[in-house]
């Protein structure tokens, strides 16, 4: 894929290959491939995700769950982009 000139591969399910799995692409993957893990991500597991070397992410219902108010989705969205910088400090 990455010859074919993806700038970015999609690591799905994320929660079942694991962080370890992201480590490991990065060892084989040409410097600078962007891996953004898929399924399973949330604020919890976001500071993981990136010391292994993700660089985005996907999220789905760590972000919205049917019927949610917009103020939950909104506290969601903001407790997933504080894992962000957490990570980061």
């Amino acid at each position: 894929m990455v010859e074919a000139g993806a700038d970015a591969l999609k690591v799905f399910p994320a929660d079942v290959v694991g962080t370890r799995f992201v480590t490991g692409l990065r060892a084989v993957m040409p410097a600078g491939t962007i891996l953004v893990p898929v399924g399973g991500v949330d604020a919890t597991t976001i500071p993981t995700w990136l010391k292994a070397g993700a660089k985005g992410f996907g999220v789905g219902s760590a972000l919205y769950k049917p019927g949610a108010l917009s103020d939950e989705t909104l506290e969601r969205a903001r407790l997933l982009l504080e894992s962000t910088r957490v990570a980061n400090d």
